[in-house]
């Protein structure tokens, strides 16, 4: 077993051969300090928007 491997292991049980590279980068670019990041930090900022408007509403 190797840190970080399950999904490996696992998933090509489900969808067939696996191409780890690829799957590398492809997860890779869904994170935050990613490249291709930025929908989800857009999104991100958008709940934190929202949730200080709530904060505001619940308090103020």
């Amino acid at each position: 077993r190797a840190s970080g491997q399950r999904e490996d292991r696992w998933m090509h049980l489900l969808s067939g051969p696996v191409d780890r590279e690829q799957w590398l980068a492809q997860a890779g670019s869904d994170s935050p300090t990613g490249g291709g990041g930025n929908g989800l930090a857009e999104r991100l900022s958008e709940l934190e928007r929202r949730v200080a408007e709530l904060e505001a509403r619940l308090h103020g």
